[in-house]
């Protein structure tokens, strides 16, 4: 649970980018989170095609990382950016904005409910317990 709370609170460091596109247009917003994706996905590359760098990635993050990640998934991290980017891309600053907050916080509520609560198996090891607190938190900032 330590583990995970540690990852979590990296995780909710994802929301300095809604808080960020606030102060900026999206021309701006998108070539800023467009360079981060960039590096995100090049440092996925890198990891994947050079074992020391690999190896040097897994000495820093590892105790960050899932277990898949550390057998060479992509990391949440890449996914978070480039969700955030398409977030960005696809919709109006205000519907982007709510997305990423959806996409931290709920992600964040999922987990640590399907870990220490998680029974209920859904797809793999996703839990019922832990997608219904995303729904929640998800619907309870619909609400405001």
């Amino acid at each position: 649970m330590l583990t995970e709370l540690l990852r979590k609170s990296i995780h909710l460091s994802g929301l300095i980018l809604p808080v960020i596109y606030f102060f900026l247009d999206k021309s701006t917003m998108l070539i800023f989170v467009g360079i981060l994706t960039g590096i995100a996905i090049a440092v996925e590359l890198v990891k994947w095609f050079s074992p020391s760098f690999g190896g040097f990635f897994l000495q820093i993050f590892a105790p960050m990382l899932r277990s898949h990640e550390r057998r060479g998934a992509m990391t949440g991290a890449t996914y978070y950016i480039i969700s955030a980017f398409l977030c960005i891309l696809l919709f109006r600053k205000t519907l982007a904005v709510v997305c990423i907050f959806f996409m931290v916080l709920g992600d964040l509520a999922a987990a640590l409910v399907g870990k220490k609560w998680g029974r209920t198996k859904l797809l793999g090891t996703k839990s019922l317990e832990g997608s219904a607190a995303c729904f929640v938190v998800c619907s309870s900032m619909a609400l405001i």
